[in-house]
């Protein structure tokens, strides 16, 4: 299951994986049970909710997304198709004749601009050690970047 931490308003700070727990702000570790058995207003009051993300169609890709904050964070993303590798959406908004072959890039350049970069995996993997502790918060937060990149640039077919 996926954590929002949020702050007092509702909003996404970060990301995290609820198998790590969570230390709160004032420095109260918190245990992964609390988010099977508290209610929401109790995990809002420490500041995390759970996260829902409403799915990307097959075919489209996210241009955006909008949070909603009531109790739960819900994630719905503003879509548009995907462009037609035959070509047959040249000249649309957004339409890069060549995404088959610029996909990657198009990728990187995400990554590196949500610091989700190979390299951060590489110290947040290194650093957990393999280890289930907090340690690995960074590379969950990580991996959740790359899988809505992905989502976002999907490999051609």
């Amino acid at each position: 299951m996926i954590i929002a931490e949020i702050n007092s308003d509702g909003v996404v700070q970060s990301l995290f994986n609820s198998r790590k727990g969570y230390t709160d702000s004032t420095g109260i570790k918190h245990s992964p049970q609390i988010f099977s058995v508290w209610s929401d207003a109790e995990l809002n009051a420490v500041g995390t909710a759970i996260f829902n993300e409403v799915a990307i169609a097959q075919g489209k890709q996210s241009t955006g997304f909008t949070d909603v904050f009531d109790g739960k964070v819900t994630r719905t993303h503003s879509v548009q198709d995907i462009p037609d590798a035959q070509g047959t959406d040249a000249g649309a908004p957004g339409y890069d004749d060549d995404y088959a072959n610029t996909y990657k890039q198009h990728r990187s350049n995400a990554y590196n601009k949500a610091g989700a970069t190979v390299d951060a995996l590489a110290v947040a993997i290194f650093e957990a050690d393999g280890q289930d502790t907090p340690d690995n918060t960074e590379r969950d937060r990580i991996r959740i970047i790359r899988q809505a990149v992905k989502a976002r640039f999907p490999k051609p077919a």
